[in-house]
């Protein structure tokens, strides 16, 4: 008489030691449901991947050549900036991250998705507006999308939620954060002044400077604290990826690496003007101003990344201990049948799907090239000074002492009006195309010099420029001897903004459709000196625009 023997199927299961060979019954579902990575040392399976693995890396070469201009750009800001340095590592970390998943990839079958094809279109449309508008921050995002859109496209959902975490931190690599800058040297000023009063030391605050009996302290760009948050924020996002199962844990440890830097920074300013005003400007002042800045990240970054490990320890050890059992993916296949029944189709469908999504990137540069062959207006202008009405009249030269600085522009004005002791100065940049080194809108341009003049506070304030409302960028700048208020604004084909973004969207839609003046965009700009309040200097800049009309000058230099 027979014996009826169990039947067994083989998988491969993942441990915190490693890896093993664990026979289950076929008929025992609760184990077939623990098993985490499907039997994947078959030789067609090694086949398929190796080919899909060369397919994927091929296309990712074809985009950065498709995008060479956007990805050097990236490698530029990494070369020239100490808060972006860390880019050059974004891609090696990411691939070993894919590297060390590979057994969770290869238990996947690789399927390609259709929808994947309408995300690539949305990254071509916006690396082509990012074009338009000269935005490269929008390219260099729409590029780095661009590579796990493909894994998405050709290789499927399952594989891209495999590796749906180097993929993602991918996005550190875009130098990103500048707009930040400004924003957090209004909180340091704040947080250090309000900790020296509360010190009980009397302080004198005015914007981003402050005074003490002791001297004065001026917070700047280099104080903001950007060059510790991002780096901060990209460490602890790896560290959360690799310690974390929980979303929670992983997006709450993100936010930590934020607001930590911001604070320790605080405390930084706060005990820099302590120690200065305490040995009477003996220590606190000189280098060890910035040595101390990255001595006290890297102590609080080890406390925070301590902490951290200490949180996973008591919180979270049982659920990290069933995420390295957990199933890869629901993809991952039941039995080897699947993947050799899966292996023949699924390459001849990949290599169309990486084609057709390449082709689709590929529209992009193809659509900038087409629209370059338009004639671009490089042109000398002799701008001649808007006229005013009295009783303001001009004066015959300029005594601003105050020239901002915008590359390549194609005319640039300075002049200065007069009514009875009050002075308007005013600076206009125009420019007939904008273009590569020539663009209106840049963190190159600056409209204060930083030399002579250093930037107090800045806000946005709703006045009326030729009979229509609008919100100009106000700023109040200080020399040695004199306090100003400046009033900044653009006009891009024929509208006015002060709005950066909303400049950039009215540049494209000129250049992508025409428009009756152009591509013609300048940049305008009032100053007049106050003593004490500011008011009476607001109302003299009002007044001033009420007798000109800017306007119409500069649609005489789009004609």
């Amino acid at each position: 008489m027979c014996e009826a023997k169990p039947n067994f199927t083989y998988a491969v299961t993942q441990t915190g030691q490693g890896s093993h060979l664990a026979g289950l019954s076929a008929t025992d579902n609760s184990h077939r449901k623990r098993l985490s990575i499907i039997r994947n040392d078959d030789p067609l399976t090694r086949s398929l991947w190796k080919r899909a693995g060369l397919l994927m890396a091929a296309a990712w070469v074809v985009v950065v050549f498709l995008f060479w201009d956007t990805a050097t750009s990236m490698v530029h800001v990494w070369s020239n900036s100490d808060t972006f340095a860390h880019g050059f590592v974004i891609l090696p970390i990411s691939l070993y991250l894919m590297w060390a998943r590979r057994h969770r990839i290869t238990a996947v079958r690789p399927s390609p998705n259709l929808w994947g094809l309408l995300l690539l279109v949305g990254l071509s449309v916006g690396w082509f507006l990012g074009e338009l508008m000269n935005v490269r921050v929008v390219q260099q995002f729409a590029v780095v999308g661009m590579l796990p859109g493909l894994v998405w496209t050709v290789l499927g959902t399952g594989v891209l939620r495999a590796l749906i975490f180097p993929l993602a931190f991918l996005v550190f690599a875009v130098p990103m954060g500048d707009e930040l800058v400004s924003p957090l040297q209004d909180f340091t000023a704040y947080f250090t002044v309000t900790a020296l009063q509360l010190s009980g030391i009397p302080v004198f605050w005015e914007g981003r400077f402050f005074t003490i009996p002791t001297g004065t302290w001026h917070v700047a760009e280099a104080c903001a604290g950007v060059r510790y948050v991002i780096p901060s924020v990209t460490l602890g996002f790896l560290f959360a990826g690799a310690v974390y199962q929980s979303w929670f844990r992983r997006c709450t440890f993100v936010l930590v690496s934020f607001f930590v830097p911001i604070l320790a920074n605080g405390f930084r300013a706060f005990g820099s003007v302590l120690l200065a005003h305490l040995t009477n400007n003996t220590f606190g002042k000189g280098v060890e101003h910035f040595i101390s800045g990255w001595l006290g990240f890297g102590v609080v970054m080890f406390v925070v990344f301590w902490l951290g490990l200490k949180w996973r320890d008591t919180a979270d050890a049982a659920s990290g201990k069933r995420g390295h059992s957990a199933p890869p993916s629901a993809e991952a296949g039941t039995a080897e049948e699947k993947t050799r029944r899966g292996s023949v189709p699924s390459l001849t469908r990949l290599g169309p799907m990486a084609i057709g999504g390449v082709l689709l990137l590929a529209l992009a540069p193809l659509s900038v090239k087409a629209l370059s062959h338009q004639p671009v207006v490089s042109v000398a202008l002799n701008p001649t000074a808007p006229s005013v009405l009295l009783p303001w009249e001009a004066v015959a030269q300029y005594v601003g002492n105050w020239v901002p600085q915008f590359r390549g522009a194609d005319a640039e004005l300075t002049h200065s009006y007069r009514h009875d002791a009050q002075q308007v100065h005013l600076y206009l940049a125009y420019y007939a195309n904008s273009r590569q080194g020539a663009e209106l809108i840049s963190r190159m341009n600056l409209l204060v010099d930083g030399e002579r003049w250093a930037l107090l506070t800045e806000r946005d304030r709703e006045v009326v420029v030729d009979g229509r409302s609008l919100h100009v960028h106000e700023s109040h700048i200080r020399a040695a001897q004199r306090t100003r208020v400046v009033w900044s604004w653009y006009w891009v084909a024929g509208e006015f903004t002060s709005n950066p973004y909303v400049a950039k969207l009215l540049q494209a839609k000129a250049r992508l459709f025409g428009e009756a003046y152009g591509s013609g965009s300048a940049v305008m700009a009032l100053g007049t000196d106050y003593d004490g309040q500011p008011d009476d200097a607001i109302n003299i800049l009002q007044d001033f625009l009420q007798h000109t009309s800017l306007d119409t000058h500069l649609i005489s230099y789009s004609k």
